[in-house]
């Protein structure tokens, strides 16, 4: 079952609206003058000030006295303003505010849960997080360029840049020049996963609602069912699933390090993606969820050498390129050699995990 979000976000009143924002955060959001009383029209070329804010019945109205003396409330001003229609208004503020309802951010459970799976669930359902889009700024965008993520490629994976964070209604986070918000929208359920990569606090480093089921990161992006029978790796991060498709490689990653593969999942991907590999870091974290994947779905595992001096593809990149290409060779000549020998072939020697 697929949820789209632009097509619920047709269904959205004013009342959703405003149970996530003020007006006045509306005013703000598209006049930058707002709760001035006399200024030059926004709509019009004028030389002098004739334009206005005022308060009537607890609400917040503008005024020009320039244009016949229109008035009107916030949807009006944002209709005028923006040239649309007044479904037009409400859908162009939801998306400036990242608003959804709960109709439109679900999570979709499934009936083989245990009861620990079930209850992980629960708790996901009754956190709504909301995020105020904004876009890359340059800096941002060099960043992502080291690792070769261009801003195709952040859409192509919904990565996308965040001015403030809503959880359960309650603004927590804010986005900072020394601590920038990410987060990644995921196509089908709607639900998002938040990141502060310069966080110190790693317990307020992310933010998530996703579900380790309906979520996978990387999943909608490989097409399998279109594409079946391609090699598949199973990596820690969003990031390094885009990174490895710079190269051409399939690859896949649960919403958190720290989460399983969901037994229903890893038997899905088989029938359609030959051979998986899980590539894990070269860390204590790394290790554990390689042993764990080859013991509970007999998935081979592999890991970067050691001796190259990077946990990750990424650093490893950034570190030195070279051994880059060397990793996704050997990863090639493995692939090659499970579709001869079959799932149980040992990795090469440089990728042994033991």
């Amino acid at each position: 079952m697929i949820i789209s979000f632009e097509g619920a976000e047709s269904r959205l009143k004013k009342e959703d609206i405003l149970n996530k924002v003020t007006e006045e955060q509306i005013y703000k959001r598209f006049c930058s003058k707002f709760p001035s009383r006399s200024f030059k029209s926004p709509f019009r070329g004028d030389k002098n000030a004739s334009f206005g804010f005022f308060q009537k019945r607890g609400s917040w109205w503008w005024k020009d006295l320039g244009g016949n003396g229109d008035t009107g409330s916030v949807w009006d001003y944002v209709m005028r303003d923006q040239g649309v229609d007044y479904q037009g208004a409400i859908n162009l503020i939801a998306r400036e505010f990242g608003i959804t309802t709960d109709y439109m951010n679900p999570i979709i459970e499934s009936k083989r849960f245990n009861k620990e799976a079930f209850k992980e669930a629960q708790e996901r359902k009754r956190t709504l997080i909301q995020v105020i889009r904004r876009p890359y700024d340059e800096s941002e965008l060099k960043w992502w360029n080291r690792i070769l993520i261009t801003p195709a490629l952040l859409e192509w994976y919904f990565m996308r840049a965040a001015s403030e964070v809503w959880l359960n209604k309650r603004i927590v986070w804010t986005n900072r020049e020394h601590n920038p918000i990410y987060y990644y929208l995921s196509p089908v359920s709607g639900n998002i996963k938040c990141y502060r990569p310069f966080e110190v606090d790693k317990r307020r480093k992310w933010l998530s609602n996703q579900d380790p089921l309906k979520d996978v990161q990387g999943y909608y992006q490989c097409n399998i069912k279109k594409v079946p029978q391609r090699p598949l790796l199973l990596v820690k991060s969003l990031k390094e699933v885009a990174f490895l498709r710079v190269f051409g490689f399939n690859a896949m990653a649960n919403t958190a390090e720290h989460t399983r593969f969901h037994v229903d999942f890893i038997r899905h991907i088989k029938k359609y993606c030959y051979p998986i590999i899980y590539l894990g870091d070269n860390d204590w974290p790394g290790m554990r969820a390689l042993i764990k994947i080859e013991q509970n779905h007999q998935i081979p595992g592999i890991i970067i050498p050691r001796k190259w001096g990077s946990k990750d593809p990424t650093d490893l990149w950034l570190a030195n390129y070279r051994k880059v290409y060397d990793l996704l060779n050997l990863i090639n000549d493995y692939t090659k050699h499970i579709r001869i020998a079959g799932g149980s072939a040992k990795a090469p020697r440089e990728l042994r995990h033991s």
